[in-house]
């Protein structure tokens, strides 16, 4: 098992940051760009040592103010800096644990073949975008600023997923990153009640309906997918065996994230729905046993959202209202030409014929043109709103398999060890494997913010090191029972 234990040695690092500092302080003369770079080397030298713990508190953040610490970066250099950039810690941290390792003589641990083949897809990922990121700037002419930020987004924040397999987690770090879950959602709850009563929305007139007034949305899509990861834990905590008071908060807990998920966003209200059947499905392939006890309990979950569904209807007349109003016209007045995403994939499907083995390079600004209302077209400049339709046209399908081969084996993985992950972990796997389904449905609809990237790949990695040997045996469960 992994050590996790301070050595002297790994200490070293933390002293060379902080030797690094001070030439950097003393050479500076008041910089200001360079006393950031100090304070952050020096904060950064100081934790390194806690950054197995510290972990689940990056967790945390990145799920529970997901628009507070990213939607409005630092600039640093002329380079844009979000939250999520503290990446770069543990990134720095896991290279020093590793390192030591290597030096005191300490065994690694066992890894198994799927964790050993999605770390190969992963690097072979950031390799190959470095490639597309020259072919971006040298061949297709694209700005360097936006060359970068396309490579960060598809090659260099999915490297998360390395963290928690480099860091010596033991069993004792784990309750954290559980709670880590929890609190991000809870987080997310409060922060949407306090707009509700302060009159807050994300955005106050997204959408029209018919004969009905404008229906604000509550939180926004990167806040809804970690609400249904919350909620997909919760149902699971529920499953588990324990004290009945845990189980109790964990039911209130689905009760309010649940309701809150039903935002205005149509997606987000489908998720409402379908977490909970997930969730059951879910821990019930993971426990295992018969398969009449899998079908009797997947029974169990579609009565529970029907419940669920009955009961929001009762309790939130004026929101389902709206939200079947909404439905029943997007029913009745579906084309696809109405919708901006059409023409964004038309336009990278065209871009991707152009090259379809390399791609057209990082950095791309989509522009296309939309037709509008009046039955005019103007110039649109967005995102792809897709972020495998965007890869392939950026990064060809050398870049787009990659990542493909990349998730694929993280589902195989999650399928294949199912019956090895232990009791305690049960709830925990479940509200990453569910999330994640929740956050890359997302992903072919909306573009996925730093936050949700980083948080996606960290938890990614948490699954996959669940998977070793060393932690399919618990002898207590995460949460107290």
């Amino acid at each position: 098992m992994s050590d996790a234990r301070v050595q002297p040695i790994q200490v070293l690092p933390s002293a060379a940051a902080l030797v690094v500092a001070c030439a950097i302080a003393l050479s500076s003369r008041g910089s200001g760009e360079a006393l950031a770079a100090v304070a952050a080397l020096a904060t950064g030298a100081v934790l390194l040592p806690l950054a197995p713990t510290l972990v689940a508190l990056f967790v945390v953040l990145l799920l529970g103010l997901p628009y507070q610490l990213n939607e409005v970066p630092a600039s640093f250099a002329g380079v844009n800096l979000y939250f999520a950039d503290a990446i770069l810690f543990f990134f720095a941290a896991a290279a020093c644990f590793e390192a030591a390792r290597g030096m005191l003589g300490r065994p690694y641990p066992e890894r198994t073949m799927g964790e050993r083949f999605m770390v190969v897809l992963v690097w072979a990922s950031a390799a190959y975008g470095v490639i597309a990121l020259a072919r971006g700037m040298l061949v297709s002419g694209f700005e360097w600023r936006d060359a970068i930020g396309a490579y960060r987004r598809y090659c260099f924040y999915p490297l998360a997923f390395l963290v928690p397999l480099n860091l010596p987690i033991q069993r004792r770090h784990l309750p954290f990153l559980q709670s880590a879950l929890a609190l991000g959602a809870i987080s997310i709850v409060f922060t949407a009640l306090y707009s509700l009563a302060n009159g807050l929305t994300y955005r106050p007139d997204i959408f029209i309906v018919e004969a009905t007034e404008p229906d604000p949305r509550l939180l926004g899509y990167t806040a809804c997918m970690t609400l249904a990861m919350g909620l997909s834990l919760f149902v699971a905590m529920t499953m588990q065996p324990g004290r009945i008071v845990f189980r109790a908060a964990a039911a209130g807990a689905i009760a309010c994230t649940g309701a809150l998920l039903i935002s205005g966003w149509r997606l987000s209200v489908g998720l409402a729905l379908a977490m909970p059947f997930a969730a059951i499905s879910v821990m019930s392939l993971l426990r295992g046993g018969r398969a009449l006890t899998q079908a009797l309990t997947l029974c169990v979950g579609a009565l529970f959202v029907t419940a669920a569904v009955a009961g929001t209807a009762f309790v939130l007349p004026d929101t389902w209202q709206r939200a079947t109003l909404q439905f029943e016209q997007r029913v009745r007045d579906f084309d696809v030409t109405d919708d901006a995403r059409y023409y964004s994939w038309k336009n990278a499907g065209e871009v991707w014929s152009e090259s379809p083995i390399l791609g057209a390079g990082l950095g791309r600004q989509a522009e296309f043109f939309v037709l509008g209302s009046e039955g005019t077209f103007y110039l649109e400049q967005m995102s792809t709103h897709n972020t495998f339709v965007g890869l392939l046209a950026d990064s060809g399908l050398v870049g787009l398999l990659l990542a493909l081969a990349f998730h694929a084996s993280f589902v195989a993985l999650m399928f294949r060890r199912r019956r090895d992950f232990a009791a305690a972990y049960r709830p925990l796997v479940t509200g990453i494997v569910v999330g994640y389904l929740a956050a890359t449905g997302f992903s072919f609809l909306q573009p996925m913010q730093v936050s949700a990237i980083v948080s996606m790949h960290l938890l990614m990695g948490f699954a996959v090191l669940l998977c070793r040997p060393e932690f399919r045996q618990s002898r207590a469960p995460l949460t107290g029972s």
